[in-house]
């Protein structure tokens, strides 16, 4: 089954991503990263089972600046595959994450990088305050799935 998890600026400003796709990502923007306290917020929600998601509230401008440019890097090197083997993405994911199991992809054999990439652009977004409001009648956005996002 698939879950849903936050990417959260501040109570006004956040969206939904595809669990996988999160955590995807966040494994590979920690080999981007050379902040601790940076990857520290990062990993923290990753690694504690129950608690998957992406909190964005209280980075300084330096740091958002530095996960602007890994995220941007992420993509980039996320677009430059079509797909992550599932057995390397679980092996990856497994150095992070606290209960990840053979279950991760739901038995999909690969996951498609570009859901994951479009997750990383829009992060970038919403920190750079450019991520359009949902359409009307949603309250937000949801990203990280094959048919790009969703209102």
């Amino acid at each position: 089954m698939s879950k849903t998890v936050a990417v959260i600026r501040d109570d006004d400003r956040w969206f939904w991503a595809f669990d996988v796709s999160l955590v995807m990502l966040a494994v590979e923007l920690l080999g981007l990263l050379d902040d601790a306290d940076l990857e520290s917020r990062l990993l923290g929600p990753v690694q504690v089972p129950g608690t998957l998601g992406l909190h964005l509230v209280g980075l300084t401008e330096p740091q958002r600046e530095r996960l602007v440019a890994a995220l941007a890097e992420a993509s980039r090197r996320l677009r430059a595959r079509p797909a992550i083997p599932a057995d390397e993405a679980i092996g990856e994911a497994r150095r992070y994450v606290a209960d990840v199991g053979p279950d991760l992809l739901r038995g999909a054999p690969h996951i498609d990088t570009e859901p994951v990439a479009a997750v990383a652009d829009a992060v970038v977004a919403l920190l750079r305050d450019a991520l359009p409001p949902p359409p009307p009648g949603r309250t937000a956005w949801l990203y990280g799935w094959e048919d790009g996002p969703l209102p």
